[in-house]
């Protein structure tokens, strides 16, 4: 996987690999560990933990996101989107596979199209039905790292059966809004993700902790 890899990163921003670095993550994370209070911890709407670490020097938001063994928080396989921003990720345990669409007139997959503009009045707003054709799918597993542009619409598969922490670091915002792709019979995005209670946090950032030895 190097060759695919170094592509990757030469197309990607390579300030956002230098912030995924193990050693500079883990002295934050021991940081965070001594009171967990301050960091924000909630349930994503495609199923998994985020945890926000805080800011890399370069500018670069840090989190680590948490996909539990055996836990379902969502339904189907979540949510298709893109980003207001790009980012970089980095397997710290587990596989992660990405699938990348494209909207096209005759996809083979219907789905319901909304906008999330977290900066305005009204957050969610359908657009209307869309189809998308799958254009890619690329699997990683513990110690890879990949990027995606802020406008690459995918969806997140953690491996089957596993507990699967990702380590990730995204830019400033490229965008105002980020598109969401709902294949029908799922629940359209909300906007309000649970808050972890901060016993959960703590857990997890000692999780994270421990993989970046």
């Amino acid at each position: 996987m190097p060759d695919r890899q170094g592509v990757r990163w030469s197309m990607g921003c390579i300030s956002l690999q230098e912030a995924l670095d193990p050693s500079y993550v883990r002295h934050m994370v021991a940081d965070l560990m001594n009171d967990p209070s301050t960091v924000e911890g909630v349930v994503h709407d495609n199923g998994f933990y985020k945890l926000t670490l805080g800011k890399a020097p370069a500018g670069a938001v840090l989190r680590a996101h948490i996909w539990l063994q055996g836990k379902l928080l969502h339904q189907g396989d979540g949510n298709i989107h893109n980003h207001r921003w790009s980012f970089a990720s980095k397997i710290l345990k587990g596989t992660m596979t990405t699938v990348s669409f494209d909207v096209v007139r005759d996809g083979e997959l219907q789905v319901r199209h909304y906008t999330y503009t977290p900066d305005a009045a009204t957050e969610i707003c359908y657009i209307g039905p869309a189809r998308l054709r799958q254009v890619s799918s690329e699997t990683f597993s513990d110690g890879d790292s990949y990027y995606l542009e802020a406008s690459t619409i995918h969806q997140a598969h953690p491996g089957a059966g596993l507990t699967t922490v990702t380590l990730v670091a995204r830019s400033k915002a490229e965008r105002e809004y980020a598109d969401v792709y709902v294949p029908r019979g799922l629940q359209g995005p909300t906007g309000r993700p649970s808050v972890l209670p901060p016993k959960v946090v703590a857990r997890e950032l000692s999780r994270v902790y421990n993989l970046l030895a």
